[in-house]
């Protein structure tokens, strides 16, 4: 597996983890995302997501997203 696919596997994964607001889990995913997006994969796949669901269509999507 290239380090590309690993690092945008790896930055939408984090933002799941997220997205569920536990704090002992986000202090572990923090410097991981930090990490990914020194990566140009990194940061095209963190900007598609946050395009994807601040723009979504459902209103539900955009006020997890924010």
């Amino acid at each position: 597996m290239s380090i590309h696919l690993t690092i945008k596997t790896l930055s939408f994964s984090i933002w799941k983890i997220l997205a569920l607001g536990h704090g002992h889990l986000n202090e572990g995913c923090v410097p991981l995302l930090l990490h990914a997006l020194n990566y140009e994969p990194g940061k095209t796949a963190l900007w598609n997501i946050l395009e994807r669901d601040f723009s979504s269509a459902h209103w539900k999507v955009r006020s997890s997203a924010g």
